[in-house]
């Protein structure tokens, strides 16, 4: 069973309703993907409580932390830059205490982070962020197209070595990209695996984990248009088969 992390967001209440509506959502192609790689999803609610947070990581497989809005800079002992975005602080909680619950295990569970998922795996390890890129990065290129997320937009370097060559059999890749925050000091324990032309870190590793992958782009997006990226939700998956045995 692959968790699945869902935002969180207040809705316009209905007619009938006197009470603002609470929302857990995810987006379908994140399910679909985990179910084309042969994982049955299961949408993760981002709840308070840790002891319940606790249950829900104890009857995962697997854990796959998806893109949302910016992270509270409060996790990683910044304050707030002009250009911070929205913020969902429940999903910040909740997603963090699961994320280290796994990270601190002997043989961690396999996780898939993206966009801000791959944001969060590092903050939730002891890893900072930049708040803005076009502000903080010298000559950035475009990290937040315009463009639809189906379209592959820039160039990927991967890193020799790392669990994403092994997936993508190449050390260049076409990839999309929507996001204008970026990991900046990577964690203790965690490993570069990919970065775009300008040096921007676009994917992390956990040496010696099954599988700990943080990858800055949406491959969710990717895999109707790429049968290559439907295979990083196949390795994890089959991480996640493997780790159980």
């Amino acid at each position: 069973m692959i968790g699945i992390a869902c935002g969180f967001r207040h809705t316009t209440p209905a007619p009938y309703d006197r009470n603002t509506s609470l929302e857990h959502t995810v987006r379908e192609q994140y399910v679909n993907a985990v179910i084309q790689a042969g994982g049955v999803p299961i949408l993760l609610p981002a709840v308070e409580d840790v002891k319940s947070l606790d249950r829900i990581e104890s009857a995962i497989d697997g854990l796959l932390l998806p893109g949302g809005d910016d992270i509270s800079p409060v996790h990683y002992g910044q304050e707030p830059h002009p250009a911070l975005g929205d913020l969902s602080p429940e999903c910040d909680e909740s997603q963090l205490h699961i994320t280290r619950r796994i990270l601190a295990q002997d043989r961690p569970k396999p996780v898939l982070a993206i966009c801000r998922g791959a944001q969060l795996l590092n903050v939730a390890a002891g890893g900072t962020l930049f708040q803005d890129i076009p502000s903080q990065i010298q000559n950035p290129i475009q990290h937040r197209q315009v463009s639809h997320t189906s379209v592959a937009l820039h160039t990927i370097h991967i890193k020799t070595g790392s669990i994403l060559h092994t997936v993508f059999g190449s050390e260049l890749i076409q990839s999309n990209s929507y996001h204008h925050q970026a990991i900046d000091r990577i964690a203790n324990g965690f490993v570069l695996s990919a970065e775009s032309s300008d040096g921007v870190i676009e994917a992390i590793e956990m040496p010696g984990a099954p599988f700990v992958v943080g990858i800055q782009c949406h491959p969710e997006a990717l895999c109707e248009v790429d049968p290559i990226y439907q295979t990083l939700f196949g390795e994890f998956v089959m991480a996640t088969i493997s780790h159980k045995s």
